[in-house]
Formats: C-alpha cells, structure tokens, sequence
C-alpha cells in the first residue's frame, strides 16, 4: 500500500502556557467599560447573580461581558438595538411631516389622473391660442388663398416633398437636428404635462401634415376619402386649413415653452420656411397671361381708378 498524503491544511497550534496568556491578553484590550453600575446591572438581568467590581475578579467580569456579547451571530442587532432603531425612524417621520405641514401646496401643481387635461387647461389654451386664426392675416398666402385659383398639379405630392426637405434623418444635413422636435409628438414618457396642457385634437406635427388629405369637393365640400358613386365634383385644394396647421405647430410650442427660447425660434422659422417653398410652388404654376380673371382684376383695380382721376 502506498503512503497517505500528508494533508495541505494548516497545522493545529499546540496550546502553550504563552499562548493562553497571549489570547488573554488580546481579549482584555478588546473590551472597554464606561461605568461600573452598567456592568453589575447587564449581569443581574441575564444571570441573577451580582458582582463587585473589584481589582481582583477584573478578569472574570470581562470574560462573563465578552460571552453576552458573543450570542448575537454575524453582527445582529439585539432586540434593544432594533427597538431603539424603530424608535429614531418614528421621531424622524413625525418631524419631518411636521416640516412639510407648514408650507402650503397649490392645488394646480398637483397631478391629476387621466389621460384628458383638466378644464381649467382647456380654457387657457383656447384663450391663448385660437386655431381659426392665421399668424400673419397679411400674407400673400393667406390674402390669395381664395381669390385666386393654385392650378398646382399633384398638390398633395408637392406639399408631401416641402414637408419632406425639413425632416433630419441620420446622416443627413445637421442644421436639420433644429426641427427634430416637430416630426412627431412629444414623448408621453418624458413630457406627461404636455398633454395635460394641450389636447390631443389640438397636437399637430409634420407627419401629420404629410397624411392628410387638403383636397376637398367644391360643391359639397366633402373629404376625397369618402366620394360618392356618382359624383361629378371638381377637386378643389383647402389651402386655408394648411396654413392654419402650420401656423398650429408654432402656437402649441409656444404655449408650452417660454419665450424667447431656442426651440421656440425654431418653430417660428421652421413655420416661415415652408410658407416660404408653398409661396413658390404658387408663383411657378400660375398663369400670367391676360386670361378672363385677370381682365376683371384689371379693370376693376387700374382702369376705375383712373377714371375717377381723370
């Protein structure tokens, strides 16, 4: 039979006298006492038996104190401990909801459940912001939108590409990150109060500006999404409620941010750009030949006037 192997542990220490002295002595240094009275009242509790603090049983009172201290495994507070603890967490939530009952809070700055604003809201809004107005009643788009038929053809493509050159996509122009925020709707995880302040029918963006349709029926002035059979309606542009939308995305930025801020400018001159490309659509389709339309115009603006000077 081979031999055993000798075992990889660490040898047993071989009690010595020194090295019960030493242990003693370690033991001694570790144990601290702050008066007399607790000492011989901790040991009439446990034991029932009483003790004189004297020079000579100093050794018999720290090793009795070292095994009570011993009972509680891997640091557990002891039932003195913990009600202690419970009694400090209580005082410091009384005086801290004694703090927070002196101030008073609005009412308005509270959360309010649901998914709809509260009326109070939807009254501002409406005060502030009135949808059936243009932002600039003397604009050239806005003044023509109905004396003058736009014989633009494809208008809903044309409207679709405008909109389309003020997207930013990645990788594509940087100056466009300025009207990132105007694509879609604000995030409901990230601006709750948004929605809280402004409506859902009221929010507007420029997707959806691109979906919808602005051709309506001139002579019942329906959607083109539900046409009758027999229908013989001419297709007309509502150049009206697409300048209203526009102008839409800056009064709701408006509304919910500050003035005078950075995304507030953005919106006001991403607004004033696309007005800008729809003025050119116009002017490039238009017809500039003496045609019936411009004859009356003529008279009625050049030639009366003359007569009445002459």
């Amino acid at each position: 039979m081979p031999p055993k192997k000798r075992g990889r542990g660490r040898p047993r220490k071989i009690l010595t006298e020194e090295n019960v002295d030493n242990s003693t002595s370690k033991q001694n240094s570790h144990v601290d006492f702050e008066n007399e009275d607790d000492i011989n009242s901790e040991y009439d509790e446990g034991s029932g038996e009483e003790f004189d603090f004297d020079e000579e049983n100093e050794y018999d009172h720290k090793i009795l104190k070292s095994r009570k201290t011993s009972k509680n495994k891997r640091g557990r507070p002891s039932k003195k401990e913990k009600e202690q603890n419970n009694k400090l967490t209580k005082n410091k939530r009384k005086s801290q909801s004694e703090d927070v009952s002196d101030f008073e809070i609005d009412d308005s700055l509270k959360y309010k459940a649901g998914k709809f604003p509260a009326k109070s809201s939807n009254e501002t809004y409406k005060q502030m912001c009135d949808n059936s107005i243009p932002l600039d009643d003397e604009s050239e788009l806005w003044r023509d939108r109905n004396k003058e038929p736009w014989d633009i053809p494809a208008f809903q493509l044309q409207v679709f590409d405008v909109i389309e050159k003020y997207i930013w996509k990645r990788g594509g122009d940087n100056n466009l990150q300025f009207f990132k925020d105007f694509v879609r709707w604000p995030s409901r995880k990230f601006y709750p109060d948004y929605y809280h302040k402004i409506v859902t029918e009221d929010c507007i963006s420029l997707k959806d500006i691109q979906k919808r349709s602005y051709l309506i029926n001139e002579e019942n002035e329906t959607d083109i999404s539900t046409p009758s059979e027999n229908s013989k309606s001419v297709l007309k542009c509502n150049y009206e409620q697409l300048i209203l939308d526009l102008d839409r995305i800056y009064k709701n930025c408006s509304f919910y941010n500050e003035k005078d801020t950075i995304i507030v400018r953005a919106a006001y001159q991403l607004v004033n750009l696309i007005k800008f490309d729809l003025l050119k659509l116009k002017n490039q389709y238009r017809n500039f030949e003496i045609n019936p339309y411009i004859k009356k115009e003529i008279e009625n603006k050049i030639i009366k006037k003359l007569e009445r000077v002459t």
